[in-house]
């Protein structure tokens, strides 16, 4: 079978995958979930947040508050004497209608909160993904990098056992060492990036991940079915925690505009007070006691300007919040177009590399043949093999990149969940076993 043959070849290079000792993709997530300080960030801002519904509910709520007072008066006109007082008041708001919209204002800022919150845990899904799959693909690379290094090798000494035979020359096994310092500066370079991959996840997940050789196994990356892009802008309509942000910012600046009208309003407030005095000189006089309950109207009359220049200033920021939300909107189409037709693209590279690497594959045979046969030269032999390496390198590049854009897809259509890095983990774990 063609697919099994290619695999076959690419599995020098493709999932080698020296994952992460006792760590999943799953269980790099769950570490992240505990230690990714951005993701931390975002849920104290929520949770700070929060708390803006409770002060401004305050202001609708009866406020109680109590006193006490003892004096000592010394003149020269009266005797010493002392008095105390002890006072309860009680105030309930009736009508504050602008109360009452910077309570339903408050509601929106933790709906803005909450999606931003929701906007930075399908971010850290993404960095961790993205991260992960980085230092498989550099890991592969370096996997590579080692075969090519083993088959010039492999070159290298049978051009110096020909050489020594007389049939080839000392060009030749100088071309062949020139070529093999070439594939060594690779794989040293390789070896770096793969290193600062490390460092990268190590930067989310908290802790440094360690490395177990894998094996490769068969996967068919190429025909996963794909909703047509429509699907996938009406679901990020839907679902984009970036656009639900924006709605709510819409709310929360209306709800601005409307505060501040209210602010010419009048406002009534029930109030009631109990008082107790006692005064005690050189003789005691009876206590007095007082009670009132009234209720209390504010009429706005002029305020020097301050409530016209606030009600400019919302319904300014509300204009911007319209405009942002279109944007925000246009930007999440857009981006899910992007990511859709990058893992669109992605599956017919990976045939059409597919198809190349068995070419290749082919060829390299032939001129290893040929020069054998005094066909052809080593230069033809040499470019084969960077050929085949330089396919094989791509296409491992590419059913990664696949991996990322499907995500990313995912990510942008708002829909990115835990339940999609347990389904890419499990193609992780069956595409890679830990050699005993």
């Amino acid at each position: 079978m063609f697919l099994i043959r290619i695999c076959l070849l690419i599995s020098v290079c493709f999932l080698s995958m020296k994952a992460f000792a006792s760590m999943s993709l799953l269980e790099a997530y769950t570490l992240a979930l505990k230690n990714d300080n951005i993701l931390k960030s975002a849920e104290h801002e929520y949770n700070a947040a929060a708390t803006r519904v409770g002060q401004s509910r305050a202001s609708l709520l009866p406020s109680i508050a109590g006193s006490a007072r003892m004096t000592h008066y010394d003149t020269n006109t009266y005797d010493e004497y002392d008095t105390t007082e002890y006072a309860l008041s009680f105030q309930q708001p009736v009508i504050n209608i602008a109360s009452l919209y910077e309570y339903k204002q408050s509601k929106k800022i933790t709906d803005s909160a909450k999606s931003r919150y929701k906007i930075a845990e399908q971010d850290m899904m993404f960095r961790v993904v993205d991260s992960y799959i980085a230092l498989l693909s550099a890991e592969d690379n370096v996997t590579l990098a080692v075969s090519e290094k083993s088959a010039v090798s492999q070159q290298l000494s049978q051009a110096e056992k020909l050489y020594k035979a007389g049939v080839l020359s000392v060009t030749n096994v100088h071309d062949w060492q020139s070529e093999l310092d070439m594939v060594e500066y690779k794989l040293v370079d390789m070896q770096n990036e793969r290193d600062i991959k490390y460092i990268e996840l190590e930067s989310i997940i908290g802790v440094e991940p360690g490395k177990v050789s894998c094996t490769p196994r068969e996967y068919d990356f190429v025909e996963e079915e794909l909703q047509p892009i429509e699907y996938w802008q009406e679901l990020s309509i839907n679902n984009s925690k970036v656009i639900r942000y924006y709605k709510s910012q819409i709310d929360y600046y209306d709800m601005g505009v409307k505060k501040n009208y209210a602010l010419n309003l009048p406002t009534l407030n029930l109030q009631a007070s109990y008082t107790e005095t006692d005064t005690n000189n050189y003789f005691k006089t009876e206590r007095s006691t007082y009670k009132s309950i009234g209720a209390q109207i504010n009429i706005p009359i002029f305020s020097g300007g301050s409530t016209y220049y606030r009600i400019k200033e919302s319904q300014e920021s509300y204009q911007k919040a319209l405009y942002d939300y279109r944007s925000a909107l246009a930007d999440t189409k857009k981006r899910v177009k992007e990511s859709y037709l990058q893992v669109y693209g992605l599956k017919s590279q990976i045939k059409a590399l597919l198809r190349l690497a068995e070419s290749n594959k082919i060829s390299l045979e032939s001129n290893n043949k040929s020069f054998a046969a005094g066909e052809t030269t080593l230069v033809d032999v040499v470019t084969a093999q960077k050929n085949l390496y330089s396919t094989l390198n791509s296409l491992s590049n590419a059913k990664y990149d696949y991996y990322r854009y499907r995500v990313k897809l995912l990510l942008d259509a708002g829909v990115l969940s835990e339940a999609d890095i347990n389904n890419l983990n499990t193609i992780f774990v069956n595409e890679c076993e830990e050699n005993k």
